[in-house]
């Protein structure tokens, strides 16, 4: 078991942004699904005045420091972790190592097709598309939905063969949705 601090009963792993990266590859390469979140200090904010989030955050695979805040906390309690270890920079490296890889990419969340524009994951996929040509995109899907449509929207990701699935419905709701749809 890795290296934990507690910050505000939030367990993150004390890694640095390079070791990070290696355990997300690691996970990645696995068969199993794996789950990482990327609380600031909102996030664990949240966590103490709804204290099942705890449960929820702490079930993770891999639970990265993002915020400075997390790590100035983490100075304050003297249980120091390494670094900052910012949430868009880590997806931003694991997209460039899908594109290596070709492993599947599915988005799953963010505006809905309008009139006026297309759907925020589909931007998003052109766009990396047009940064990584060789990227996997195995699918997108926008993040308004109702109970009803969960099953489907499973059914879709898993269908897809997607290795890699981010998730932005805002927190907590994200974290959640993954929690109970693991």
């Amino acid at each position: 078991m890795q290296n934990k601090v507690n910050v505000r009963g939030v367990y993150f792993d004390n890694l640095s942004f390079d070791e990070t990266m290696d355990r997300v590859k690691e996970l990645v390469k696995t068969d199993d699904v794996s789950v990482m979140y990327t609380p600031n200090s909102e996030i664990v904010q949240s966590c103490i005045e709804n204290k099942e989030l705890y449960e929820v955050i702490n079930s993770a695979d891999l639970v990265i420091p993002d915020g400075i805040g997390v790590v100035y906390a983490s100075r304050i309690l003297k249980t120091p972790v390494k670094q900052k270890v910012p949430g868009c920079e880590v997806a931003e490296k694991l997209i460039e190592y899908a594109a290596q890889s070709g492993d599947g990419v599915f988005f799953f969340g963010g505006g809905k097709k309008t009139e006026e524009k297309e759907a925020v994951g589909v931007i998003a996929a052109e766009k990396l598309k047009e940064k990584y040509p060789c990227i996997n995109i195995v699918g997108t899907r926008d993040g308004y939905f109702s109970p009803e449509d969960n099953d489907e929207i499973i059914q879709q990701i898993n269908a897809s063969g997607a290795k890699i699935l981010f998730v932005c419905l805002g927190a907590p709701k994200q974290e959640k949705w993954i929690y109970d749809n693991r």
